[in-house]
């Protein structure tokens, strides 16, 4: 797209004093998740859409300034889903090519741009240019200051805005809707994170990142749900801006690239035993964190996900709150949710299922 690159260089040239900021409005975001989470009192539930809520309101804080009540969902976010959830069907082994885009899809894009323009609008009538509040500020900052006008027109922002909402719920979310999957199939896995929470962090306060530093195998873990559960199997679609040859083939300029990740992750050469959920191959003989260049969920180079620091941070905050404050079970009765076929949408999400969440 025309100018994302110089908007997501503002974005970045100036999110880094917001880390820490970020970083807590996260560990409070967990807090409330934690609680809601409580409401239950141990008894069989689906996890999913409050987990889609939490993360939607990190990035409702980032673009629009605002957080929701869990009960009071915001008029963007099933719009989303909807527009996730439209032409899903089972992601397995044999099927990760299909693509379907229906027509109803383009609809509710209009819908959610309408409801951007709206927001946009709100914002323009209280801007303060002495206190920048989130994304929208800044654009309408950086308009009024009358920089580069032919890339920060309207149109570009929107759709930077949607791109940001879209990509930074939708991903994250399926991200830790996976994590307790695989939580509930592990159980020995989950207590050794377990273990490390009380050694590391304890009872007494939320995870921050520092804390990261000191958790391996809880890294581990979470490197291992985004090996194991590749939330973007094609990642995003990408173009070539000059004819090229790659592994002996010649891509001519202008042709669509998609990096099939999936593939990447679950190939034998890449990863033994694949198809197994074994947080410990990312650690080495003295438990420290091994790195790998086929560890991609992010994609590589130059056109690597911006969210990518957002998204290591939501993922471990949360993750480590969650299973800091519960223990997660399948209900009695019920078979546990698989941990490698799912929903095929704009992301591979898992099916819709159940947990006991029980109070340590």
């Amino acid at each position: 797209m025309e100018g994302a690159e110089e908007i997501h260089a503002l974005v970045s040239s100036r999110s880094r004093p917001w880390e820490k900021k970020f970083a807590r409005k996260i560990q409070d975001e967990a807090r409330y998740l934690v609680q809601n989470i409580e409401d239950e009192n141990g008894k069989a539930f689906s996890p999913s859409a409050r987990i889609g809520k939490a993360v939607s309101n990190i990035i409702s804080f980032i673009v629009f300034g605002a957080r929701y009540d869990y009960n009071d969902t915001p008029e963007m976010l099933p719009v989303l889903e909807d527009y996730m959830r439209l032409g899903q069907g089972a992601l397995s082994l044999t099927n990760l090519g299909r693509f379907l885009i229906p027509e109803e899809k383009f609809v509710l894009m209009d819908k959610f741009y309408s409801l951007v323009r709206q927001e946009v609008e709100r914002h323009r009538q209280s801007f303060d240019p002495t206190d920048i509040r989130d994304f929208i500020d800044l654009y309408i900052k950086v308009t009024r200051e009358g920089q580069d006008p032919e890339i920060y027109t309207e149109w570009n922002v929107f759709r930077i805005i949607v791109d940001l909402y879209m990509a930074g719920t939708d991903t994250t979310a399926n991200t830790l809707r996976w994590s307790l999957v695989h939580m509930v199939n592990h159980p020995g896995v989950q207590k050794r994170v377990q273990q490390e929470i009380d050694q590391v962090i304890g009872q007494g306060r939320v995870a921050k990142m520092e804390d990261k530093a000191r958790m391996s195998f809880t890294e581990a873990t979470i490197l291992e749900v985004f090996r194991m559960s590749t939330v973007v199997p094609f990642g995003i679609a990408h173009a070539t801006s000059e004819t090229t040859i790659l592994g002996g083939y010649t891509i001519p300029k202008d042709t669509v690239i998609l990096g099939h990740f999936y593939r990447v992750f679950h190939d034998k050469n890449n990863f033994e035993e694949p198809y197994k959920f074994k947080p410990e191959r990312w650690l080495d003989g003295d438990g420290k964190v091994i790195k790998s260049d086929k560890m991609i969920p992010f994609s590589i180079g130059p056109r690597i996900c911006l969210g990518k620091g957002l998204a290591e941070m939501e993922s471990f905050i949360f993750f480590t709150t969650l299973l800091q404050n519960f223990t997660f079970k399948v209900p009695e009765g019920e078979n546990p949710p698989s941990e490698v076929e799912g929903l095929n949408t704009s992301t591979f999400a898992p099916y819709d299922y159940r947990v006991r969440a029980v109070r340590r």
